[in-house]
């Protein structure tokens, strides 16, 4: 964000739903309705360690973009765009990382290192309507202007392709956890 987005802003990202936002506190979901109008959700993690912000990992930038939006002085050029920006030590040992994925959208992971436990995770995702788990094992995140999906999670060992069972599990009417098969 070089003074396209609010201040509190550190990345953002646009995909064919929403606007997405990390400040240093939050991820904040712009989903556009087909009225044009917005639904503003934030995903929260309750119980993490206090948030530093998000760092590309001294990364060069994947490329660069322009924005036009507004009058003529708000126009930003030349903005760098990262394929990857993470957290660490969200909770202990499990980093999160937001990255685009082959079909253009943005998806995040959890890394989860040595010693972490990934049942400490939680979602928080205030302005939303409710959340389901769909019979795909995707989270369906509705709003006024329409869903957000969450692809189910897959995890894996790191070092392997070893797949590891794994899923969403409801912790009340706005949280999410993940539920995971034996690792090591």
């Amino acid at each position: 964000n070089l003074g396209q987005a609010a201040k509190e802003v550190q990345y953002m990202a646009r995909t064919r739903k929403a606007t997405v936002f990390l400040t240093p506190t939050s991820t904040v979901f712009l989903v556009r309705g087909a009225t044009r109008r917005t639904a503003t959700v934030r995903m929260d993690l309750p119980g993490s360690a206090p948030l530093d912000g998000w760092d590309a990992g001294g990364a060069a930038p994947a490329g660069i973009v322009d924005s036009y939006v507004g009058s003529a002085d708000r126009w930003k050029t030349s903005i760098p765009a990262y394929s990857e920006v993470k957290r660490r030590d969200v909770f202990p040992e499990i980093d999160l990382v937001f990255h685009g994925n082959s079909d253009r959208e943005l998806e995040f992971d959890f890394r989860v290192h040595p010693g972490g436990d990934p049942s400490s995770i939680r979602l928080r995702f205030a302005g939303a309507s409710s959340l389901a788990i769909l019979p795909s094992g995707d989270l369906r995140i509705a709003t006024a202007e329409g869903d957000l999906i969450q692809h189910r999670p897959v995890a894996t060992q790191p070092g392997s392709r070893r797949k590891i069972a794994a899923s969403f599990r409801l912790l009340g009417s706005n949280e999410v956890g993940f539920s995971v098969g034996k690792f090591d």
